[in-house]
């Protein structure tokens, strides 16, 4: 279990404070463009290490959700420190990003059960992403631990931001386009699809990876998937499955984080089967 230390972030010197405007942010957007600060504002301080001169960057608060990270930058010693949590202030901005979306406005959830995650991820093309999720606070140690060591690992994930970034109507509708985009996200207060039980995702005890390439499927009496209802990259997906790029697999690294760390997997269901989903095994 990552110890709380490593999660504080370091203090910034004067001469820190100075390399971090030499550097620059070090950074740039998902669309490539490189990142600069406004004119007239103040430049956004990486947090860097006190002690080391080293040219690194330690902490998260350098770069934003979706901006590429030059990996260069980061001091890997210190890797903990670009996987954080925080509480979720009614005053924050992501509060207004999640009300009325998936968080409901009435009372229905409580806010201090939930927690954000910024973390690291690499994309399907190699780079090093941010990223972000919720999760139930119970297990967003745990959550850290697991994405970290895929982070180390260099283990792909196309997408990850707040699925409230796809908002369409509701819960379900949303969570379709979501998974349409391939987004890997966890916490949204709905049901279970096709059904009035809500989800474990509903409390963000339910955390889905790279959806889109691990289908969430019914299945006929003899055990086989029903296809038509899956389009046709999901199809195509379930055809030979254990052979493709990004299928989750009792191989994969990603089932064996997350069950050795006391999830369980969807793709272990008998009906329907839901490769990718893990959920948390609630005492």
């Amino acid at each position: 279990m990552r110890s709380q230390n490593n999660r504080k972030k370091a203090a910034v010197s004067g001469a820190a404070i100075l390399a971090a405007l030499t550097l620059g942010v070090g950074c740039t957007t998902a669309t490539g463009e490189e990142q600069t600060p406004d004119a007239g504002t103040t430049p956004m301080i990486p947090i860097v290490e006190e002690h080391e001169d080293n040219g690194k960057m330690v902490g998260n608060d350098w770069y934003n959700v979706g901006d590429e990270v030059d990996e260069s930058l980061l001091d890997m010693q210190q890797l903990a420190s670009y996987f954080t949590m925080e509480e979720i202030s009614k005053d924050g901005d992501i509060y207004q990003r999640i009300l009325g979306k998936s968080f409901p406005e009435d009372g229905s959830m409580e806010l201090s059960k939930l927690r954000y995650l910024k973390m690291l991820y690499v994309d399907y093309e190699g780079k090093s992403r941010c990223g972000e999720m919720i999760v139930n606070a119970e297990i967003a140690d745990v959550t850290l631990d697991i994405f970290e060591q895929l982070y180390e690992a260099r283990y792909p994930i196309a997408d990850m931001v707040l699925i409230d970034t796809f908002w369409d109507t509701d819960g379900n509708t949303t969570d379709r386009k979501s998974i349409q985009a391939n987004n890997s996200s966890a916490f949204c207060y709905r049901t279970i699809a096709g059904t009035n039980e809500m989800s474990n995702h509903a409390d963000g005890y339910a955390i889905d990876i790279n959806p889109h390439d691990n289908p969430y499927v019914w299945c006929n009496p003899d055990g086989s998937p029903k296809l038509e209802t899956l389009d046709a990259h999901e199809q195509d997906m379930m055809e030979d499955r254990e052979q493709k790029e990004h299928a989750i697999t009792h191989e994969d690294l990603a089932y064996r984080l997350f069950t050795e760390a006391g999830f369980t997997w969807g793709g272990d269901w008998s009906n329907p089967l839901d490769y990718q989903h893990f959920e948390w095994n609630r005492q």
